[in-house]
């Protein structure tokens, strides 16, 4: 990988560029074979949009008419001298380290003292509420619910690795002043700048949509969740990012977030989300770029990390025959449920040639739901009937999984303690179902059904809604590792 960052120069310098009254240009690699060696720097965050320019550094390449004001923004704000921006600072496309760069984000975010949000202009009401009231009417919500950075599969890990955050524009405004006390030699003396500090910016979010639930007397989170699906699922990443260490965020609870946002290519799903898992600088020296070679590497990385929880991913298997039908073919991986989930990683070893789960819930059919399983379901389906005949119980059930965003399959497994729901067709044979324990959502938990039909085995992916006891979790062989 290389890591340059846009540094402060003398004007006769050849290769600079003049902005915010200073000059600058962009450095040589820094080695990055001892991160705590790296200057001390603000990353910046702001989406492309549709448009395009010449890059100053890279000719003939081509970069977003907004890398300019974003990084004019982050030098307003930040007391920072010097910055990270990828359209200068990743290598241009067809340079040799320009995958590895990208799949270093995680390293590259998480050395920022801080990253600048720099938002759309369209985004610019909404910043002058949250500046000058304090608080975001339904329009200000409806900006920000629209804006490319909350949707964008990028913001993951560009909000969950460094030390904190702020939001501003691109545009002088008319909120807190830079004078001669807060005055960085970044602006002019006197400037007005827009800056909303991260934990700022997350009460006036929360209690903004707290009050519009009341005024608009919306029952539940549920409900919000689905009128403002954008901003909750960042509500979300901060939530995790405030209680849960760095080394126990689960694959699987990121690819639930990132199932919930856009991207504009396979791969950047994945570059995302190897940089929220990952924070050491990839050596994987010459691969391909194609999906099936990124969701390989990051298979390999969780692997690496001790954190088997990608094998719950909706996506086909590998070929049965092969002892390996556990194992999620490369390619797309998608949550099996694009919900918030809580926990930690899901822990396991490769024993005798063997993957094994540990601590997993082993369930067998039934024909009924117990009622300690009934009464958690109901976290799930408050309307559910607790008494109702256990086809009905299972469809109500899986009528308020398919409105929280499930895509799976209605029909279902009862167990003792819950009902499971395969993401895809299940073959007929001898089942059972494997949930894991310690990576849940509040209603049930990721699950695997395992099928056996004479000496094959199978394995369909899906979600358990119902109860999860403390005890009773057993570890858990799947087959052949490789």
């Amino acid at each position: 990988m290389e890591f340059r960052l846009i540094i402060e120069c003398e004007s006769e310098h050849p290769e600079s560029i003049a902005l915010e009254g200073r000059h600058w240009r962009l450095s040589g690699s820094f080695p990055t074979s001892n991160p705590d060696l790296f200057p001390k720097f603000t990353a910046i965050s702001y989406r492309w949009g549709p448009h395009r320019i010449l890059s100053p550094y890279f000719l003939p390449t081509l970069i977003s008419d907004q890398a300019i004001p974003s990084l004019r923004a982050a030098m307003r704000t930040s007391h920072d001298k010097a910055f990270w921006t990828d359209c200068f600072c990743v290598p241009p496309e067809g340079h040799v380290a320009r995958l590895a760069t990208l799949e270093s984000m995680g390293l590259i975010y998480s050395r920022a003292s801080t990253v600048a949000v720099v938002l759309a202009p369209t985004s610019n009401e909404a910043i002058r509420q949250m500046c000058q009231i304090g608080s975001l009417d339904e329009t200000g919500l409806n900006i920000l619910e629209e804006d490319e950075w909350v949707n964008s599969v990028w913001t993951y890990q560009e909000v969950a690795n460094p030390q904190g955050f702020y939001l501003t524009n691109s545009q002088i405004g008319d909120c807190s002043t830079v004078g001669d006390d807060g005055d960085d030699g970044n602006s002019a003396q006197g400037a007005v700048v827009n800056k909303i500090e991260d934990r700022d910016f997350l009460n006036i979010l929360g209690t903004s949509t707290d009050a519009y639930r009341k005024d608009n007397n919306l029952p539940s989170y549920l409900a919000l969740s689905l009128r403002y699906p954008s901003l909750s699922s960042l509500e979300d990443i901060c939530a995790e990012v405030r209680y849960s260490g760095f080394a126990e965020r689960a694959a699987l609870r990121i690819m639930a977030n990132l199932d919930r946002r856009k991207w504009t290519s396979p791969q950047n799903y994945f570059y995302a989300a190897l940089g929220a898992i990952t924070r050491e600088p990839v050596t994987w020296g010459a691969v391909g770029d194609g999906v099936e070679s990124v969701a390989e590497r990051f298979m390999r990385v969780c692997e690496k990390k001790g954190d088997w929880s990608f094998v719950f991913a909706n996506a086909p298997r590998e070929e049965k025959g092969a002892g390996k039908a556990w194992r999620p073919k490369a390619g797309m991986l998608h949550s099996p449920m694009p919900w918030y989930m809580w926990g930690e990683i899901q822990s396991g070893c490769v024993q005798d040639g063997e993957v094994w789960l540990e601590g997993m819930l082993r369930l067998d059919p039934s024909e009924d739901v117990f009622e300690k399983g009934r009464e958690r379901c109901l976290s799930a389906q408050p309307n559910a009937l607790v008494t109702a005949p256990i086809e009905i119980f299972a469809s109500r059930l899986y009528e308020y999984l398919v409105i929280m965003g499930f895509t799976g399959k209605a029909n279902h497994v009862p167990t003792e303690l819950g009902v499971y729901f395969p993401c895809d067709e299940m073959p007929a044979g001898d089942v059972h179902i494997i949930a894991a324990t310690k990576l849940r959502w509040s209603w049930g938990a990721a699950a695997l059904a395992s099928v056996t039909v004479g000496e094959v085995r199978s394995y369909v992916t899906g979600v358990f809604v119902g109860f999860v006891p403390l005890d009773g979790h057993c570890a858990v062989s799947l087959g052949k590792y490789y």
